[in-house]
């Protein structure tokens, strides 16, 4: 995916691609219990606003509309369903997340991100 986004030079595709997928980092940690208490994202998930929450989420949807055009429905579907599973799977095996498997979140919902924009 990276090659053909650079061949391409799809440079909106692939700085958007890292911009959503940390953008999940934020419900991640406002809707999923922090389960360490002196872990580095501990304080980040006391410290995210529900309504700052909303305006970024608005925000991060009207700039995917601007960057994905006609595939933006399938990436946002893609994102929610990756975070949905990601977090089940959180809240099964550790009855939380961590900066780990926040880290993971990132990584594996970047990948996804990029293959969706390419096809």
């Amino acid at each position: 995916a990276l090659w053909l986004l650079i061949k391409e030079q799809s440079w909106w595709l692939l700085l958007a691609a890292p911009v959503l997928a940390r953008y999940l980092i934020l419900p991640l940690f406002k809707f999923t219990p922090y389960v360490r208490e002196k872990g580095w994202g501990s304080d980040i998930a006391k410290g995210i606003n529900s309504i700052a929450l909303i305006a970024i989420t608005v925000l991060i949807a009207m700039l995917s509309v601007l960057v994905f055009q006609q595939q933006t429905l399938l990436v946002l579907a893609v994102i929610a369903a990756i975070f949905v599973l990601a977090r089940n799977m959180m809240m099964d095996r550790l009855g939380g997340t961590t900066g780990d498997t926040a880290g993971a979140l990132i990584e594996v919902s970047e990948a996804f991100i990029l293959v969706v924009a390419v096809i």
